[in-house]
Order: C-alpha cells, then structure tokens, then sequence
C-alpha cells in the first residue's frame, strides 16, 4: 500500500477497504436510518497535475440499483468535476460540492452502449487546460469545458444508496502528464 489509501473498517457509514491481488476494494453495507434519503460516497484523492491523462478500471459488484463510481478532475469532493458510471449503464457529469448537495450540480447525464453491466469498465479522462474530456472502454462520452483550469487534484469517487450492498474492485490506474 505505497499509496497509503486507507484499509480497515469505518463501522459508521458500514464501509471496509483492502488490497488484495493487487485491486483496492471497498466494501459498503448500509442499514436504512434515514428512510433511504441520503447514501454512502467517498472520494480520495490520489494524484496532482496539470494537464495528464488518466485510466482508472473500476467495477460494482451489488444486485442494487443505484450505485456509482468514477473520476474528479480539476478539484476535489467539494469542488471538482466528477464522472461517474452506474451498473445500468448510465453517466453522470457533476460539479461536486454544495451546489451538487442541493440537486442544481449535475452537468449532464445520459446512457452509453460502451458502458458495460456488471463488467468492468475503463474510464480515461484527457484534461487540457480548460478542456476535459471522459471516455469508457476507449469510446468518448462526454467533452466539457471547464471553469477551473487551476486545480491539480484528481480523485476517484464512489456513491451508493442507503441500504444497499455493493463492492467497488478497482485495478490498472495510470496517471500519465
């Protein structure tokens, strides 16, 4: 772990993480408190750069709907731009931070026929300047042009629903400036 991402038990959002055969996986495994109003998301913060491209393979394993995984560019969880994919199929560019907290972040969403269910998938995002640009198994999605060209931070992203199982396995992350 020459990264020191975090491994262990978080008893309180009911979250565990582990290397193992070179993937980091990170278990999530929630009780419904809420009424299913809220859910389980973390990011980490892995690498800082300029412009670079990024691949990062990623899967979710959970018979639940409503569980995602992804990238942020350009920031962080507070104020970055994150692309995540669900395990149906669909993307979704935000900007994170209090604006996404209140429902009024989301940039884009949408289906693709590059994302595969309950496979693993390759997200790549090529980040030039102002100009960001996310890909699936080597298809473009989605290109934005983004307001902050400033920020180093690249994150990966985790979310899911309260109340439900999953297990995000990720493998082969490659940062290349």
């Amino acid at each position: 772990n020459r990264n020191k991402w975090w491994t262990g038990a978080d008893m309180n959002t009911g979250a565990t993480a582990e290397l193992k055969n070179g993937k980091y996986i990170l278990d999530y495994n929630s009780q419904n408190q809420t009424g299913y109003t809220t859910g389980f998301s973390t990011a980490l913060n892995f690498f800082d750069a300029q412009d670079f491209a990024v691949t990062l393979t990623g899967q979710i394993n959970s018979k639940f709907r409503n569980c995602q995984w992804g990238i942020i560019v350009r920031g962080d969880y507070q104020n970055g731009y994150g692309f995540t994919i669900d395990n149906e199929g669909n993307y979704y560019l935000t900007y994170e931070g209090s604006k996404t907290n209140r429902y009024i972040g989301n940039i884009k969403t949408g289906s693709n026929s590059a994302i595969k269910w309950n496979k693993p998938n390759t997200i790549a995002a090529l980040v030039e300047g102002r100009n960001i640009t996310f890909y699936v198994n080597d298809e473009p999605i989605i290109t934005y042009e983004a307001d902050n060209a400033i920020n180093k931070e690249i994150s990966w992203k985790v979310w899911a629903a309260e109340g439900v199982t999953a297990t995000f396995e990720f493998d082969d992350l490659l940062v290349r400036e």
